[in-house]
């Protein structure tokens, strides 16, 4: 099946993944961000849990 979204699914070509930089980085810095820049929400998030 035609999936104009992606042309690779109708070439057989395995999709490149380009977001994996990205979800590394924020993996890291996402508690640290908020920590930063929004202090009072970080404050109310329960940091224990896995995403």
């Amino acid at each position: 099946m035609s999936d104009p979204h992606n042309p690779a699914a109708d070439s057989g070509m395995a999709a490149s993944d380009h977001d994996s930089p990205w979800k590394s980085a924020i993996e890291v810095f996402f508690q640290p961000c908020l920590e930063l820049l929004f202090p009072q929400v970080a404050a109310r998030l329960d940091w224990s849990h896995e995403p």
